[in-house]
């Protein structure tokens, strides 16, 4: 009883923590939030400009609505290298379907009025790719070729991945660390292209490309795997790293990858469960399009923030 008692307090905490914090219940203009807002809005447009056969002037609704986000945050906070990211992006954004011949004059005047200045811009919104180069750099054997030229794709080479990759995917990411060793990660591979149509009907954000990929992979964390009240979050944290060691498995092989993010309700899940015999006891964590590589593709650029936002070292300790 004290155990319940005990975890059900632990989930209450959680609970108004997350609602403090985060932007679920109540819009905040709080700095982070901001930030964070920017950083997602500005890759959605990416992400458009990213896809196989973007549609003609898409994301102008979410254009404006960054340019919004833009003014308020640039009024509150000033210039720092998240505004500039996202007015980069905007930049990207009008040059891309200026390339294409399209009239772009409304929106231009509109974002010149934000930024009329003559500053330098982080590159955003589409590197060029070629197949040559990514396998190159593999070939070095240096972290910072492998890991830094790593970049979620949305093109793909029309053609299945064979089960035989599967395998060495899953031997590969099954030195995943976890808690005590229990291994919670599960992943659930699917290459038939029906399945892949039915399954990827339920999570938002693959539209576009994700019918293209050569094969799917649901990642899940096994909840009977954990014991107190204190690891009621390790399934997330386990099933993450399981996800992001399948990822890099991938880019080892070849193969490029965008992970599928499920941050959706109980409802979507429940059908996700029902489709796929997935159980309850498990926590469904991400899926992650998987694809050959094309010999030339276009990715979002996704600038990363300054070390200076993320990085501390032997930072001075608070007495307790």
């Amino acid at each position: 009883m004290i155990s319940l008692t005990y975890t059900i307090f632990n989930f209450i905490v959680d609970t108004f923590r997350y609602i403090k914090f985060s932007s679920a219940v109540f819009e905040s203009s709080a700095k982070k939030n901001l930030q964070a807002s920017l950083l997602r809005d500005s890759h959605a447009i990416e992400k458009g400009m990213a896809l196989p056969n973007p549609k003609k002037k898409f994301g102008i609704e979410k254009f404006l609505k960054l340019l919004d986000l833009i003014k308020k945050y640039k009024k509150l906070y000033g210039q720092d290298k998240i505004l500039l990211i996202s007015l980069s992006t905007c930049n990207s954004y009008l040059k891309f379907h200026r390339k294409k011949g399209y009239n772009m004059s409304e929106l231009n005047l509109k974002f010149n009025k934000i930024f009329n200045e003559k500053k330098t811009l982080p590159y955003a919104g589409n590197l060029n790719i070629s197949k040559k180069r990514i396998q190159d750099l593999i070939k070095l054997k240096k972290p910072e070729a492998f890991f830094l030229n790593r970049h979620s794709t949305r093109q793909f080479v029309k053609k299945i991945i064979k089960k035989d990759i599967f395998n060495r995917l899953a031997l590969l990411a099954s030195k995943t660390p976890s808690v005590c060793n229990r291994q919670s990660g599960k992943i659930y591979f699917y290459n038939e292209k029906k399945k892949i149509k039915k399954i990827l009907q339920l999570q938002i954000g693959n539209e576009g490309f994700g019918d293209t990929s050569g094969a799917i992979a649901i990642v899940t964390s096994e909840l009977s795997n954990f014991k107190h009240p204190g690891e009621r979050n390790q399934g997330y944290v386990d099933g993450g790293l399981f996800a992001m060691s399948l990822v890099y498995a991938a880019h080892s092989l070849g193969l490029v990858t965008c992970m599928l993010n499920w941050s959706n309700g109980a409802r979507s899940t429940f059908k996700l469960r029902k489709l796929t015999g997935i159980k309850s006891s498990e926590i469904v964590i991400t899926m992650i399009a998987l694809g050959h590589m094309k010999d030339d593709y276009v990715v979002a650029a996704s600038p990363r923030k300054n070390l200076t936002d993320f990085l501390n070292i032997n930072k001075s300790l608070k007495k307790l």
